[in-house]
C-alpha cells in the first residue's frame, strides 16, 4: 500500500465540508464525497490527483524530507489508485458509525434514514446526544492510535509517518 496515497484519501471526502457549509449552508455538510458513488469516483480521482501534485512539495516543505522520496511515493500506479479508495472509503466507513445522517448509500437510500450505530445506540431515543457521545468515543479513539503510532516509532518518526 503507499501511505501517502492512503492519507491523502482518507482526508479528501472532508474538503466537501467546508465548501458546503460557506456556500450552502442550508444543506448538510455531508453529501456527494461522503456516499461510495462519489467516493469511488470524485473522491478516488481527487485523491490521486492531490497526492501526485500536492502531497511532495508541502510534505517536503513542512517536515523536511527528501523531495525525491516523496516524488517517487507519489508515482501513479495501480497500488497508489487503490490506495486512495481503500482510504476514502475507510473514511466513509469510520463517519458511517458516528453521524446520524450518511449518504453513504446515494442515490439508492435516503440519507436521514441511515443513522449511524453508534449514534442510535448512545442517543438512547436522542439523536444530539447519540452523536455527541459517538463523536467523542470515534475520535478519543482515534486519538489512542495515534498516540500508538507515534510512541511505537520515535526514530525517523516524519519519514516513516509520511514517506511510507
Amino acid at each position: 500500500m503507499s501511505l501517502p496515497a492512503l492519507t491523502v484519501g482518507a482526508v479528501i471526502p472532508d474538503i466537501e465540508c467546508p465548501i458546503l457549509i460557506l456556500l450552502f449552508p442550508y444543506l448538510p455538510n455531508h453529501l456527494f464525497l461522503h456516499s461510495l458513488v462519489g467516493a469511488l469516483t470524485l473522491g478516488t480521482g481527487l485523491a490521486v490527483l492531490i497526492t501526485r501534485v500536492v502531497y511532495s512539495p508541502v510534505m517536503s516543505r513542512v517536515f523536511g524530507l527528501d523531495r525525491n522520496t516523496l516524488d517517487a511515493a507519489c508515482e501513479i500506479t495501480p497500488v497508489m489508485v487503490g490506495s486512495c479508495a481503500i482510504g476514502v472509503l475507510s473514511h466513509l466507513a469510520i463517519d458511517y458509525t458516528m453521524h446520524p445522517y450518511n449518504p453513504l448509500l446515494w442515490p439508492w437510500i435516503d440519507p436521514f434514514a441511515l443513522p449511524g450505530p453508534l449514534v442510535i445506540l448512545f442517543g438512547n431515543g436522542n439523536i444530539d446526544t447519540g452523536l455527541v457521545l459517538a463523536e467523542a468515543i470515534v475520535n478519543g479513539l482515534m486519538v489512542f492510535f495515534w498516540l500508538v503510532v507515534i510512541l511505537a516509532n520515535r526514530r525517523n518518526l516524519w519519514s516513516s509517518l509520511w514517506v511510507g
